[in-house]
């Protein structure tokens, strides 16, 4: 009887330390990112990029029509603000496998994604010994925005020091055909791989670019001219002349 007691007291208070444990971890709910965003953008007026930070860029070169310019420079942007690296976009009529070294060289860049329409080449070729990835996009057929993102930044990934992943639903799982793209979720980089491609590029000579608050950037006297209401409600504070400013008056005891 005792045990049974002693039991059934343990029980109770494993039920109930852990009903108190979920309470101490609220879930988070799917618009937090949104509500976080939207604080730092009327409380904070954004983020902006410090100019003359960063050196080096990555390449994205547009060799296929069927890609929407606006796709492209969504997926260049997201890479660009996760890795906080340059990067520039090249439009041509072609390209080839043998050509990707050359193209990168005279363009300056770090590392590349191609996207060509070629059926005799597989879905994604990589190229890590010279920094560069190839994106059959002919074999990709339903080619919607978010593939478009999911294809450019697995392929930089891959190319710059990631590996594949067995689970599914991760950036970097094995694509084997056209449906493995849906179970892919882009909201972010994932931190082990945001870290290794970081790494990747800085040894291979790409400096991240700093950014800043735009309260901040106001404070330290470089922000640009204010793009929304809430950037120009910061800047017209942090430059405003003071109510009651400070006099100081001349003493010609204590001489200049």
């Amino acid at each position: 009887m005792k045990y049974t007691i002693l039991i059934a007291i343990a029980t109770l208070a494993s039920v109930t330390f852990g009903e108190i444990d979920k309470a101490k971890k609220p879930k988070v709910s799917e618009g937090f990112a949104n509500r976080r965003e939207e604080v730092m953008t009327k409380k904070y007026g954004g983020f902006v990029k410090k100019p003359g930070t960063g050196e080096g860029h990555i390449l994205f070169v547009n060799a296929n029509s069927k890609v929407a310019a606006k796709s492209l420079e969504k997926a260049a942007e997201k890479i660009s603000e996760e890795l906080r690296v340059q990067y520039k976009i090249h439009n041509v009529d072609q390209a080839s496998l043998n050509q990707g070294a050359s193209i990168l060289k005279n363009q300056k860049a770090t590392a590349g994604v191609f996207l060509i329409a070629d059926e005799s080449m597989p879905m994604l070729v990589t190229v890590p010994d010279q920094r560069f990835a190839f994106i059959n996009t002919s074999l990709i057929p339903n080619l919607s925005e978010n593939k478009v993102q999911a294809c450019i930044v697995r392929a930089l990934c891959l190319v710059c020091g990631a590996g594949n992943r067995a689970s599914t639903g991760h950036l970097l799982s094995q694509v084997t055909e056209e449906k493995d793209f849906d179970k892919i979720q882009l909201k972010h980089i994932p931190g082990d791989v945001l870290l290794t491609v970081q790494g990747f590029l800085r040894d291979s000579g790409i400096k991240t670019f700093q950014v800043r608050t735009y309260r901040q950037a106001c404070a330290e006297g470089w922000a640009p001219q204010p793009s929304n209401e809430w950037q120009k409600a910061i800047w017209d504070k942090v430059h405003a002349t003071p109510k009651n400013p400070m006099k100081i008056e001349f003493d010609p005891k204590k001489g200049r």
